[in-house]
């Protein structure tokens, strides 16, 4: 470019060259943020943009003049509610219009700092949806637009700020918009008499529906005070981020269980005997919470059920490693107050021969010698505890025979019945469940001893009840050959199961476990490990049963006789 009519020292008229200059703007916009890629917010409140722009720090020139328009769509937008918020530009100036106007005009003032006013003029027309704000650098002497190109309000932004704007505005949506109503909208920045740029288009996402949830239904009765909760639900917009689950039990109010959770299902504790309800408020990624439910999604009442009140196996009892040796186990959470019984002498009063004729008992918990008794009256240390065992109602009827009463925790104990000074012959060894309202069950008794013929043969006796006469879940095992893994000679190579009731009467028998219950007694996770050891799964009304372990044809060897309560 040259300026017309200078004189060079050549004398000869020319035009000199100039160096052209020039603001230049990148810029940007920014709405109300929401969640995910489609930005869901709900309407109830203003959305909120800000536009930005600035002069590049490899800009040549201020900018003198700067216009921006935002296009508002007017079917989605209320623009009665539209409201100017503050404008910025350079290092510190902001200035904000009164709150609530969509109109507004005001001039800055850069002295001394620049030989500057600026003049700012903000408008909205209502009809078009069409926003505008205009910055002019005026002439402080004129009050006209500055005629020096090197002078603007907005310098290149070589030390930014000093070369950044924004404006801001607030505007509502209009009321009904469904869900998934998309509002997009972008700004158009101009710089001087450079080419329009628009900014990046903002899209937020309407999302005025609430999540629905709801806790899955439950047996109507269940025995465990623990059990596993389950809910779900569903959004139409944003998506459910998190539930909140409530409880009631027995009537009352309801309580906050789990709260702003992303779990899908968790087991609750329960007190026993109680009647429980439930139910879920879902929290969707816009904001929107579900209402409290007017009535319970899922109710159970726990029913409990019925449990093993005696467990006892009758075999001859032999001596060294052919004793008879009983496994108990206790599960739950409290204490369980029990009675163990060596009986011998006694049988002879039921037709049994060669009974044993003085039996001691000793309780472990692994290892470790919890108690021992030889005469039940009379403890081992010599002090008398025939008043207590006699308050139980289930006295040994011989004073040769041996008790243990003692409250145990969870866990697994072992007790020993021996013939005293090394006598043999048919025992039998007992656990009563003295403390059926504790939260525990006498869960487990495993007998081990050897299994002869005829009347030496191992018997399980077992007595189901409590609970109202409620019945019981019960895995059955007799098991031999996987007993020399365990190091245990002359295990019974294939025991044989018979299931009977009080009446004698045959409930259910087995030979090789697998057929026909196989998948059943898989799933309890209680299964044999050999496939010629035998089980029966089934649930017991109250009343008593016996179990019978033979050997296949005959055969003899140390067997283990199992009862599971598994309910």
């Amino acid at each position: 470019l040259y300026n017309a009519g200078q004189t060079c020292r050549d004398g000869i008229e020319r035009q000199s060259p100039v160096k052209a200059v020039r603001s230049r703007d990148p810029n940007d916009k920014v709405g109300s943020h929401g969640s995910g890629v489609q930005q869901y917010v709900t309407a109830e409140e203003p959305f909120r943009y800000a536009i930005y722009f600035e002069n590049v720090a490899t800009a040549t020139a201020p900018a003198q003049e700067v216009v921006i328009t935002d296009q508002l769509d007017v079917s989605k937008f209320d623009l009665n509610t539209f409201q100017l918020g503050p404008v910025s530009f350079g290092k510190d100036v902001v200035v904000a219009p009164p709150p609530g106007l969509s109109e507004w005009t005001t001039d800055v003032d850069l002295r001394p700092g620049k030989n500057l006013i600026v003049r700012v003029v903000a408008t909205l027309n209502k009809t078009t949806g069409l926003a505008t704000w205009r910055f002019i650098s005026l002439d402080p002497a004129t009050k006209q637009p500055t005629e020096d190109a090197l002078a603007g309000f907005l310098p290149p932004n070589q030390n930014a700020p000093e070369g950044d704007g924004a404006v801001v505005f607030t505007v509502e949506a209009k009321p009904g918009q469904p869900t998934g109503t998309e509002l997009r909208n972008l700004a158009r920045v101009v710089f001087d008499t450079n080419a329009p740029i628009n900014t990046p288009e903002w899209l937020n996402t309407i999302d005025n529906s609430p999540p629905v949830s709801h806790v899955l239904p439950l047996a109507a009765n269940q025995s465990s005070t623990h059990f596993q909760v389950t809910w779900s639900g569903t959004d139409a917009g944003a998506g459910i981020t998190s539930y909140t689950i409530y409880v009631s039990e027995n009537g009352g109010a309801f309580r906050i269980w789990l709260e702003n959770t992303t779990l899908t299902s968790a087991f609750y504790d329960a007190t026993p005997n109680a009647s429980v309800a439930f139910y879920s408020v879902a929290h969707d990624g816009a904001g929107n919470i579900e209402a409290a439910h007017a009535s319970p999604d899922a109710t159970v009442s726990l029913t409990p059920s019925g449990q093993l009140l005696n467990i006892a196996t009758r075999l001859r009892v032999d001596t060294g490693d052919n004793v008879l040796i009983g496994g108990l186990i206790i599960t739950g959470t409290d204490a369980k107050k029990v009675l163990i019984r060596g009986i011998g002498p006694s049988l002879a009063n039921f037709g049994i021969t060669n009974a044993l004729g003085d039996t001691t008992l000793e309780l472990y918990q692994g290892d470790t010698l919890l108690a021992s008794n030889d005469n039940w009256k009379v403890r081992s240390d010599g002090s008398s505890q025939q008043a207590e065992i006699e308050a139980t109602t289930i006295p040994p009827s011989n004073d040769l025979e041996s008790a243990i009463l003692r409250s145990l925790a969870p866990g697994a104990y072992t007790a020993v019945l021996r013939g005293k000074n090394n006598l043999t012959g048919i025992g039998v060894v007992e656990g009563y469940d003295l403390d059926q309202a504790a939260n525990s069950k006498l869960a487990n008794i495993a007998t081990r001893g050897f299994v002869d013929t005829d009347d030496n043969i191992m018997i399980g006796g077992l007595i189901v009840g409590g609970h109202n006469g409620s019945g019981a879940r019960v895995l059955v095992r007799a098991v031999g050959p996987s007993l020399t893994a365990f190091g245990v000679p002359g295990a019974l190579a294939d025991p044989t199961l018979e299931l009977r009731d009080g009446n004698g009467l045959k409930v259910a028998e087995n030979d090789d476990w697998k057929n026909p219950q196989q998948a059943e007694i898989q799933a309890t996770t209680l299964a044999p490990t050999n496939d010629l050891e035998s089980a029966v799964l089934t649930t017991l009304p109250a009343g008593n049963y016996t179990a019978i372990v033979r050997g296949f044809n005959n055969t003899t060897g140390v067997g283990l006789v199992e009862v599971y309560n598994v309910q």
